[in-house]
């Protein structure tokens, strides 16, 4: 279940120093993009790449809204050797 996954990414995380461990994001793609699908990837790649999650565990579920494609992700914040990923800006960042 996504609830047994978050406890999963959660006891991943014990190494961190941080109060918070998961980061929780969604893809929403316009609705005028004909391929969802491959503008999710698209998104997805890039923002693993902007924020250096492309190795870092994480889980979802897609679902359908208003009429379309719509994608969660959570993501462990902590690296295997216990640095915590950096969201500084976050916001401006993945728009």
């Amino acid at each position: 279940t996504l609830h047994e996954q978050l406890v999963g990414l959660v006891a991943m995380s014990l190494g961190g120093l941080t109060d918070t461990p998961c980061y929780h994001v969604h893809a929403n793609p316009d609705p005028s993009i004909q391929d969802t699908e491959a503008a999710l990837a698209i998104w997805w790649r890039l923002f693993e790449q902007e924020f250096g999650l492309t190795q870092q565990p994480y889980f979802g579920a897609q679902h359908i809204k208003h009429g379309r494609h719509h994608e969660h992700r959570i993501y462990s914040l902590v690296r295997p050797g216990g640095a915590v990923v950096d969201l500084s800006f976050d916001f401006a960042r993945r728009e």
